[in-house]
């Protein structure tokens, strides 16, 4: 199978607590040896064949060889890396110039509440006013720039906020992405963390209409969740056999199967439903199913 892109996880030393967070707290934490990482890197590149690399960790900046870890992949032939980064150590200019100075091409950055005190209580650290800087220093760079919103029940109330500041404080931004949290890790432990799929659909689809400059985006949630306006979710814009995970979590989610997701025409893109949110919550009633306007009427059908 051709990939499109590898994920390479070679830390899981971060310097937050997100709640969270797939990377449990509770584990011994490492920074992987370079002559490791640079053994998977060329696993990645005789697998994949492809140019682009996502570098992630924990928090990928922290690795104190991260700029041989980019002149690595650099040299193994990626011409486009990638960071998936709680955008903190973005706020010291020098260090990002360097990053980008050593191939840094585009980056999801993270941003969980509109004011320090939301963002701040969920991310365990008082990082609010570094993380609004590294987004900015990084769009100044030019950096190609996705703002990520890990959706909780501690922020819920807050994503119109969070969506209105972006809009108006990061307009060169590609896009806003909501996402619906991995039920992978500490999080599985507090449960009153995780919101039903309805409550971050409901939310996304009432932010449309205000997107004037970022674009909104979800990950993570049912396309039939969305009904007509699943076009927001970002994995339809993937091609499938997109990812190679290598140490990370990738596309490898608890998610449930059978009917309808068998029968769905994009269960090799859509995510589906997550085990341990049906454990919670059970199954939506709108679930396999999508609104679809037919001789100016709008009915119910299976996603096929």
């Amino acid at each position: 199978m051709r990939y499109n892109q590898v994920f390479l996880n070679f830390t899981t030393h971060c310097n937050q607590r997100c709640s969270f967070c797939y990377v449990s707290r509770r584990k011994r934490h490492f920074h992987r040896p370079l002559r490791e990482i640079t053994g998977n890197l060329d696993k990645a590149k005789l697998l994949s064949n492809c140019d682009t690399i996502v570098l992630s960790g924990g928090e990928p900046t922290l690795h104190p060889q991260i700029f041989e870890i980019m002149d690595a992949a650099v040299n193994k032939g990626f011409k486009k890396i990638c960071f998936f980064s709680n955008a903190t150590r973005f706020c010291e200019k020098k260090f990002a110039k360097e990053l980008s100075q050593h191939g840094l091409h585009s980056a999801m950055l993270s941003l969980h509440g509109s004011c320090a005190r939301i963002h701040n209580r969920i991310v365990g650290t008082r990082h609010f006013e570094e993380a609004l800087a590294g987004i900015e220093n990084a769009l100044e760079l030019g950096v190609k720039t996705v703002i990520n919103t890990v959706a909780i029940s501690s922020n819920m109330r807050d994503l119109p906020a969070i969506h209105r500041l972006i809009q108006e404080r990061f307009p060169g931004a590609l896009n806003h992405r909501i996402t619906y949290p991995a039920l992978m890790g500490d999080i599985l432990s507090q449960n009153e963390l995780i919101p039903k799929y309805e409550e971050v659909t409901k939310v996304i689809v009432s932010l449309l209409g205000k997107s004037r400059r970022v674009p909104l985006r979800s990950e993570l949630i049912p396309f039939c969740l969305l009904g007509r306006n699943f076009k927001v979710a970002e994995e339809l814009y993937v091609r499938e056999g997109a990812g190679l995970a290598f140490d990370g979590v990738g596309s490898h989610y608890n998610r449930i199967g059978g009917q309808p997701c068998l029968q769905c025409q994009f269960k090799r893109r859509c995510y589906g439903m997550q085990f341990e949110a049906v454990q919670l919550f059970g199954v939506p009633i709108s679930y396999g199913k999508t609104k679809e306007a037919k001789n100016g009427k709008e009915h119910l059908a299976f996603c096929c």
